[in-house]
Formats: C-alpha cells, sequence, structure tokens
C-alpha cells in the first residue's frame, strides 16, 4: 500500500519543531565536486530557516571542520562526505540530530555499484551493467552510459555510444575515477521521484520528468537555466504513476532510508522502468528537482524545508 502525502497542519508542524530544535546548523559546501551546488543549497535553506524564525547557521567543512553548538544538522552537504555516511556516522558519535537518511541509507546509496546489487537482490528493475577496471572490460553491445560509482550531479557520466569510442574514454575516465561501471543505455523517459517521510510511512511526491535539450541530463544540463525543460506532475496515466511512485518508495525502504531521498528513473518506450540510483541529499537550489514536486503539490520552499527539517532524529532512534 502506497502511503499518501500527509495532511499538515503548518502552523502547528513550526510550533512543535521550534519546541525541538532552537538553532540549526545547516551543512553544506564541502570539498566534493558539488560543492558549489552545494553552497548554493545550504543558502536557500539557511535563507528559508529564518523566515520561518530560526537561528540558522552556516557551516562549511570545506573551510574549517568545526561544529558550533546548534540542536540539529539540516544536511545538504552533496556528494563526498555528505551523502557517503561519513558526517552520519559523526553525528551518531557526536549525537546530533540530522536530517535525511542515515548512516546505513547512506553508506548503501552512495556507491550505485552497489546499490544495483542490492535492487537487483530484492526484485527491483535495473538495467544490464557490469564493472570497468580497464578498457578491457567491454560490455557486450552498445550504447552505454558510464559511470562513476562514487559520484552525484551526473559528474563523470559518459555517453559511449560504440566500441570505436571505449577506449579512449575509458582511458580517460580511469585518469579520475578508480571505480567505474557500464549499463546499457535506456532510451525513453528521465524521470525523479521525490521520497519523504520517517522510515516506517515514508511517501512518494509527484513525478517530475527531464527533459534535456542535450543528449542526456549531464551537469552542465543539471545547473545550467534554459537547457533542461521540466514537467510535473509528469503526463502518465493513473495507474503507471502509483507503480512509479510505488516503485521510488521500495527503493528507499530496500536502502534503508528515512527522512528524504530522490529516486532517478528511466522510463523505456514500452513502459518498464528501470531505477538509476538514490540521492541522499537532493539539491535545493532554484533550479532543483525537490522544490519544483513540492511547488507541483502545494508546498512552499519553506514548508518543504519545514517538514524535512521536522523529520530530523539520529540514525538509533528509528
Amino acid at each position: 500500500m502506497l502511503s499518501p502525502a500527509p495532511s499538515l497542519d503548518w502552523d502547528a508542524l513550526l510550533t512543535q519543531t521550534r519546541a525541538r530544535f532552537l538553532r540549526v546548523g545547516v551543512i553544506c559546501g564541502g570539498v566534493s565536486s558539488e560543492r558549489e551546488v552545494s553552497l548554493r543549497s545550504g543558502k536557500n535553506v539557511q535563507a528559508a530557516l529564518k523566515r520561518l524564525g530560526w537561528d540558522a547557521l552556516l557551516i562549511d567543512p570545506g573551510e574549517a571542520l568545526r561544529f558550533p553548538e546548534v540542536d540539529v544538522l539540516y544536511n545538504v552537504l552533496h556528494g563526498r562526505w555528505g551523502e557517503d555516511g561519513i558526517l552520519q556516522g559523526y553525528l551518531e558519535l557526536w549525537q546530533r540530530p540530522y536530517t535525511g537518511p542515515g548512516l546505513g541509507g547512506c553508506a548503501l546509496s552512495w556507491n550505485k555499484w552497489v546499490t544495483r546489487g542490492l535492487l537487483q537482490q530484492a526484485g527491483l528493475p535495473v538495467s544490464k551493467g557490469g564493472r570497468v577496471q580497464t578498457v578491457h572490460d567491454l560490455p557486450p553491445r552498445f550504447p552505454v552510459m558510464v559511470k562513476p560509482a562514487c559520484e552525484g550531479s551526473s559528474v563523470g557520466v559518459v555517453y559511449v555510444p560504440d566500441q570505436a569510442h571505449w577506449d579512449a574514454v575509458i582511458a580517460e575516465l580511469l585518469k579520475n575515477f578508480s571505480d567505474l561501471y557500464w549499463e546499457t543505455y535506456v532510451k525513453g523517459r528521465e524521470i525523479t521521484i521525490g521520497v519523504l517521510g520517517p522510515a516506517s510511512g515514508p511517501w512518494a511526491m509527484p513525478i517530475l520528468e527531464i527533459k534535456p535539450k542535450k543528449l542526456f541530463y549531464d551537469y552542465e544540463a543539471k545547473y545550467t537555466p534554459g537547457l533542461t525543460d521540466f514537467e510535473v506532475p509528469a503526463h502518465f496515466s493513473a495507474g503507471d504513476t502509483r507503480r512509479l511512485q510505488h516503485l521510488a518508495v521500495e527503493v528507499f525502504r530496500t536502502l534503508g532510508c528515512r527522512g528524504v531521498g530522490r529516486v532517478d528513473m528511466m522510463v523505456a518506450s514500452d513502459g518498464e522502468p528501470y531505477v538509476l540510483e538514490l540521492n541522499a541529499s537532493p539539491g535545493m537550489t532554484d533550479l532543483s528537482d525537490l522544490p519544483a514536486e513540492a511547488a507541483a503539490m502545494g508546498w512552499t520552499y519553506d514548508q518543504l524545508v519545514l517538514y524535512i527539517l521536522s523529520l530530523a532524529t539520529l540514525d538509533l532512534q528509528r
């Protein structure tokens, strides 16, 4: 059974959450390839929290790894440190509540090759794929997408149309990434679905369809205004919408997540979905998908921030 979006008394939720957390630290920036995007997310979240009446501080581990006296950490640290379980493990030791998936959910979803294996074991759909450690690890057929196992924001993702391009692409990628994999290129509709809620009852947001004006939704297409069109809610039948949302929630549960995540998929021309990955710290910039999905529900950006903050806890308290 797919859990519905909750009906919320926003004033009551604000009062309850402010009673729990007096001072909020917004952690963003860091040292990953997604630093600049993370800083943009963090500044937006900090501004929202201030509008809601909080004393909200920005914390950037890329400048100094120190935590002031705050009651809760709002995590918009994208990429390494923020999504791989390192920050979550530190906060568990520090006994400070934080937003987003716990240590286990972050560690499992961070490595996309591990994610694929877990989803396959659970009977959830992923396209065919294989590890790439040398140029000799050829896929059986082309075209394919080659991806770093541990990156975000489409950093290092390359479309390889045929074997003639393979050696040069892989040789170049191996200069920067030690753990690569390929997966069969699925031509179809690219969608993303936010999942919110506690581990005991996560629910899916409206489906957002991504329509890049480039071959695929790469880093440039994600963060350059005008290079991608979005449709939310995406045009699917009621039955297909429920099926895709249910799949997103199952991915979230299979990876042991809570709080917030975003599941990316391709829907092939025959209507079959293939899961690409789960993002444990979704972007919160002006161009990000999660706020657009929230707006399609009638939520403001500030309400989205408030709801995610209200779910903050320690992993061991789930």
